[in-house]
């Protein structure tokens, strides 16, 4: 019988792993209250005057 071709099951544990921990700091990065990235978002939602 034929191994199972594919990551093996460390490899797919970690790769999870650091899927989740990237998505955790995407979320707190995302809470940060910063005051020129507020000016940021306000200019990018402001629409283009031509």
């Amino acid at each position: 019988m034929a191994k199972e071709s594919g990551p093996s099951l460390f490899a797919r544990l970690l790769l999870v792993l650091i899927g989740i921990g990237f998505l955790g700091a995407a979320w707190v990065w995302s809470r940060r209250s910063e005051p020129w990235a507020a000016r940021l978002v306000e200019e990018a939602r402001r629409p283009l005057q031509r």
